[in-house]
């Protein structure tokens, strides 16, 4: 992983912490260990400002990797600020399941997204995604 951490503002240790949530997260995310997700998201989490709870998040997380049963997430570069990181995060998977009605088409895409989790008593209170879904769609059609 060429991972690049930029300066942080906040106590290494606070930082470290807020770090490992976000690690643990992703690690789940990448083994598609998603009913473990409670152990590092809130029950009822926020994605994008709105209260979407865990088990939504969940089911789109799945919605993924039904179509991109390969599909990984890397995070790239990580900014750590106060209870916040922004994430840059490339994925990538191969269209080998139904995506969105789409059936399979066998090509392999990447993604890069830029996210931002806020972290609270050692658990992800809210997410913002920033991603181009149109981008995703054009690489399997």
């Amino acid at each position: 992983m060429s991972e690049h951490l930029l300066p942080q503002d906040g106590p290494p240790e606070h930082d470290q912490r807020l770090r490992g949530v976000f690690d643990a997260y992703l690690e789940l995310c990448n083994q598609h260990e998603f009913a473990r997700l409670g152990e590092c998201v809130a029950v009822d989490v926020s994605v994008d400002g709105e209260p979407v709870g865990l088990a939504e998040w969940i089911r789109r997380l799945r919605t993924v990797v039904r179509g991109f049963p390969d599909f990984r997430w890397e995070a790239r570069r990580v900014l750590v600020d106060g209870n916040l990181l922004a994430v840059s995060t490339d994925g990538a998977g191969t269209h080998t399941g139904n995506y969105l009605g789409i059936p399979p088409t066998d090509r392999a895409v990447q993604t890069t997204s830029m996210n931002t989790y806020r972290i609270e008593d050692g658990l992800i209170r809210e997410i913002w995604v920033r991603t181009d879904p149109a981008a995703l769609l054009a690489a399997i059609l």
